[in-house]
């Protein structure tokens, strides 16, 4: 199984914040590092100093392509502060191909991440 996981985090998110979020989410979908593909983030996020100790690519996506994908729980207070009401979600979604999540978002008080699997090509 391929996966990639979506990504919302908060400015104030540390590198092991980021990493004990994403060594929690592989383990509830039941997969490993290595069956990570990438990990999908909104775009303003690029220079965020938490994700420079990434070992998988990242892919930065515009808050206007995330706003576009239908997900299970969507944030007013996300919508407000990045122009999305679904970053992990949506990411996730979007960047695998997939029509549904393998795990639901799951959130710290500064990460936010889920899972889908990628899609296969058609």
């Amino acid at each position: 199984m391929k996966v990639v996981i979506g990504l919302g985090l908060a400015s104030a998110a540390t590198p092991e914040d980021v990493n004990a979020a994403l060594a929690t989410t592989i383990e509830a979908a039941r997969c490993t590092w290595p069956e990570v593909v990438e990990v999908a983030t909104l775009d303003s996020k690029r220079d965020h100093p938490a994700l420079a100790r990434l070992t998988v690519p990242v892919r930065f996506l515009s808050a206007s392509a995330l706003a576009g994908v239908r997900v299970p729980h969507r944030s007013a207070a996300v919508q407000r502060a990045t122009g999305t009401a679904s970053v992990a979600e949506a990411a996730a979604l979007l960047a695998s191909g997939a029509r549904g999540l393998l795990v639901p978002k799951r959130c710290t008080p500064s990460v936010c991440t889920a899972v889908a699997s990628l899609a296969d090509p058609a």
